[in-house]
């Protein structure tokens, strides 16, 4: 299964986690100074071993990451396609198809609280066995009133 093969591969882990600590830097307002510099740089070793297909996800993942950070949107009104997705989102998450409910949540977001939002995020990097970024997204849904 591809979603297996990305969490699967450690470079793909070892990005993720670095993507991790970047956006922490961005959030500081301290990316742009020597730290962030050297993050980067140990970046570029394991981001050499992903496929395109990977990169992609991870660009998913990076934009996911900048939610900790901004502010709370407005909820857009749902649809039956969007509640289908969401309980698609659910049970890929169950079948730790990672990558799709990822994928279903975000595609999905704008018609969930920011906590809630948040909230599952955390539970699928938990069940992905990545903690600290369960924990930042956990946080996250706390600090939104989830």
């Amino acid at each position: 299964m591809t979603t297996q093969r990305f969490f699967d591969n450690p470079h793909f882990r070892t990005y993720v986690r670095l993507l991790q600590q970047l956006h922490r830097l961005i959030r500081d307002g301290v990316d742009e100074t020597a730290e962030g510099e050297v993050l980067r740089e140990r970046m570029d070793e394991p981001a050499r071993d992903l496929s395109q297909e990977e990169i992609d996800c991870l660009n998913g993942i990076s934009a996911d990451f900048y939610t900790l950070g901004d502010p709370p949107r407005q909820i857009q009104p749902s649809s039956p396609t969007a509640r289908q997705e969401w309980n698609e989102m659910q049970k890929a998450r169950e079948s730790q198809d990672f990558v799709r409910a990822l994928d279903l949540l975000r595609r999905n977001q704008t018609y969930h609280h920011a906590a809630t939002v948040a909230y599952e995020r955390g539970n699928i990097w938990s069940e992905a066995e990545e903690k600290e970024i369960a924990g930042e997204f956990f946080q996250r849904a706390k600090e939104l009133g989830g």
